[in-house]
């Protein structure tokens, strides 16, 4: 390729001192002037003064000849170069400073899915920063939920370089009347349930992908919150389907709310035909060892209770595309089969063939779909060892949260 020189301000060579400065190139730079003078100087080019610039005062070379520049003949010296480049790239890491707001009680700010993330992909540290650290010096990003009065969170911080995310998992549609979007609330980045694919500051991220440990956490034996479920619970072999012993229990259903009146119209029905165990505070007449609101294991402990059983219902709290939550999750991590009502697109992250799919049913088309299989062991075997997820879904929303976080810096 052919080297030119240029001239540059001094602003841009601050620039490029800092830059050098920061991520510590100076042993790549150093090798790379000599393998850039070593071909400069071995086939007899130099430079000669050819005028002062008016503007600057810089005063300007140019080339006596041009250079043909060519790859050093010591490979050596160009992998070490790359490899001392790849290196600074790799372990320099970009300081990122977070106010975290609004989340629920549980939440850790040293630990979860969102920090976790960024701080494998981007190869940022993310330092979690209190209120009064702020006060003198605003942090790079305010990351709020709703649990508050998230609508203030925009004018606590009101300088242009802080970035402002909101994060919701929960839908209040069709439960309440104050609905809330995120998407349109000023935010730099919006992440939640709702498809708005024209909207270039928000990234659909449902509640239940979090729940699944995809970034490696920890283990969830040591996890406070999120309660994440290990990726290895729900492998499935299809081809081993007869393997799949029969369970004791029929269906377990688990909720505390009873605004849905679908969703108890669905369990009434059900339990008349056959008795369904209730381990929520709805309809409830069992109850599962260690569950508690506070128990940092409540997940799991519902999941490991919940093997026991054949089928577990597991409505959501209301019905609006897009808003899929653990619920559905919680039923395949434990290995029974979910019969699900909510979200109309979940058959777009999850097998069809794996569930029992409520949403285009009437109550008793779905308790006819039940009992079949319950009357037919090997169908329940068939079901129960289908793949869970469809093909690239982890892929699709990792791609979202790049996509997303990109933009922010």
């Amino acid at each position: 390729m052919c080297t030119h020189g240029y001239i540059i301000s001094k602003q841009c060579a601050i620039e490029l001192v800092k830059y050098v400065d920061e991520n510590k190139f100076y042993c790549a730079i150093d090798w790379l002037m000599l393998d850039f003078f070593r071909n400069c100087y071995n086939s007899g080019n130099r430079i000669t003064y050819e005028h002062t610039n008016n503007e600057s005062g810089m005063k300007c070379y140019r080339l006596v000849n041009e250079i043909l520049y060519q790859a050093s003949a010591k490979d050596s010296d160009i992998r070490r170069v790359e490899d001392i480049i790849t290196h600074h790239k790799r372990n320099v890491k970009k300081k990122i400073r977070v106010f975290w707001i609004l989340w629920w009680p549980e939440f850790s700010i040293t630990c979860n899915p969102f920090t976790v993330f960024l701080e494998n992909h981007f190869n940022w540290e993310i330092i979690p920063v209190s209120f009064e650290e702020c006060k003198n010096n605003p942090p790079d990003v305010i990351f709020s939920s709703i649990y508050g009065p998230f609508e203030n969170v925009l004018q606590m911080f009101p300088e242009s370089n802080v970035k402002k995310i909101i994060y919701t998992g929960e839908c209040f549609r069709g439960r309440t009347d104050e609905h809330i979007n995120i998407v349109d609330l000023g935010f730099d980045l919006s992440i939640g349930f709702d498809y708005c694919p024209e909207v270039e500051s928000h990234i659909r991220i449902p509640l239940w992908y979090l729940n699944i440990d995809w970034f490696k956490l920890r283990h969830p034996e040591v996890m406070k919150d999120p309660d994440v479920i290990p990726f290895e619970w729900f492998q499935r072999e299809p081809e081993k389907h007869k393997n799949y012993p029969k369970r004791d229990n029929f269906c377990l259903f688990v909720s505390s709310n009873d605004k849905c009146e679908h969703r108890n119209s669905m369990f009434q029905a059900l339990h008349n035909v056959k008795q369904v165990d209730s381990a929520g505070q709805l309809f409830n007449n069992i109850k599962i060892p260690n569950e508690g609101r506070n128990n940092t294991r409540r997940f799991i402990n519902k999941i490991e209770y919940a093997r026991k059983y054949r089928f577990q219902l597991c409505p959501e709290n209301a019905k609006y595309t897009g808003y899929c939550t653990e619920k559905i999750l919680h039923a395949f991590a434990a290995g029974c089969i979910p019969i699900y009502w909510g979200d109309d697109s979940v058959i777009k992250d999850f097998n069809e063939k794996a569930f029992i799919n409520a949403n285009s049913k009437t109550i008793e088309q779905v308790i006819t779909e039940v009992m079949e299989i319950e009357n037919d062991h090997e169908k329940w075997q068939k079901m129960v060892s289908q793949p869970v997820f469809n093909d690239g879904v982890n892929e699709k929303y990792k791609n979202e949260l790049i996509r997303g976080f990109s933009k922010l810096f």
